[in-house]
């Protein structure tokens, strides 16, 4: 302890060291339950790495991958956001350059941890369901069933359960990146706290419709797209397929999300409109926008979806050799 003071103070003689010990003890709070999370989760893929079932590996090496690439791009989620609520039609550099000019580094990195604690929970839910519905849809089709239906339904019914947890973090998240002058919050804990102390739990999905219908349609289609193309090129290739594995996972995973997250564009302009001022109705949103509603952000959300899907699909690929399992058996 006392050789922890000794650092303390020797960072605190110069103004970048201040800045950072100042910032540690304003932000105790959270540092605490960072690290107790993050050791929990760290000892948890430790210990079943090699866990006999495949449900429990593929939620692990799921999650893990999901967190990696959400907090990846979480700067880049922020302008691709912030681009969907301005009233004129604005390029991703300008809405970039208008963040740091007026709010710095700091303005991209909002809503970051309600991204980490978000996406690790809901990846464990989200891969676990996904591999059991295809089983189940397997079992049951006895052969019988087209794999791009299995796909399809198995990833939209995993992930619009997944949702039911996960919409209050992607909410905040949301508000914390676009609009917080309005609603005050000091952190994630702070945000929950207020919103069920003020006005109950039910405002905690504000806006929900949209976005389960956004999110689990641009998921379904995205993971029946990456499943379908890398099982047909597998067979067409046959014995080739492992040498060129991370080329084919590229293109399947690029092509995925560029469909997927530009078919739903418009939802996502909805979605963010009601999170971000709950009171405006869908019928107005779409009256004010018109066919600007397909369009408006779509350069930012492609350009970022389908780059963060060939690294959410990549880490998936390598994460699971390293759990022995793969999201495509």
């Amino acid at each position: 302890m006392r050789n922890f003071f000794a650092m303390k103070a020797r960072l605190q003689k110069y103004p970048l060291g201040k800045r950072f010990t100042d910032a540690c003890v304003l932000h105790k709070r959270r540092l605490y339950v960072f690290g107790a999370f993050s050791t929990l989760y760290t000892g948890a893929l430790v210990k079943y790495r090699n866990h006999e079932s495949k449900v429990i590996r593929i939620a692990l090496a799921g999650s893990l991958s999901s967190m990696i690439c959400e907090v990846l791009f979480h700067l880049a989620d922020t302008v691709n956001i912030r681009a969907k609520l301005y009233n004129e039609k604005c390029s991703s550099i300008k809405v970039y350059k208008s963040i740091m000019q007026n709010e710095g580094i700091n303005g991209l990195c909002k809503g970051i941890s309600a991204t980490f604690y978000g996406s690790i929970i809901a990846g464990l839910m989200y891969f676990a369901l996904y591999k059991q519905f295809k089983e189940w849809l397997f079992k049951l089709g006895d052969g019988q069933l087209s794999p791009c239906f299995v796909f399809l339904i198995s990833a939209f019914s995993a992930q619009s359960l997944t949702l039911l947890f996960y919409y209050p973090y992607n909410l905040f998240k949301c508000r914390l990146q676009t609009s917080n002058e309005t609603y005050r919050y000091r952190n994630l804990v702070h945000a929950f706290e207020k919103e069920i102390t003020e006005n109950g739990i039910k405002s905690l999905y504000k806006g929900c419709s949209p976005f389960l219908v956004m999110f689990s349609t641009t998921i379904a289609i995205q993971f029946a797209v990456y499943e379908s193309y890398l099982r047909y090129v597998s067979r067409w290739y046959s014995g080739n397929y492992q040498k060129h594995e991370l080329a084919h996972i590229i293109n399947a995973s690029f092509i995925a999300g560029a469909i997927g997250h530009a078919v739903t564009n418009g939802l996502e302009v909805i979605t963010v409109t009601k999170q971000c001022v709950p009171e405006t109705s869908i019928k107005s949103i779409i009256h004010k926008e018109r066919f600007g509603l397909l369009t408006k952000g779509i350069g930012a959300r492609v350009w970022y979806q389908s780059t963060q899907s060939i690294v959410f699909f990549s880490a998936v690929a390598y994460i699971g050799k390293l759990y022995n399992v793969s999201i495509e058996e």
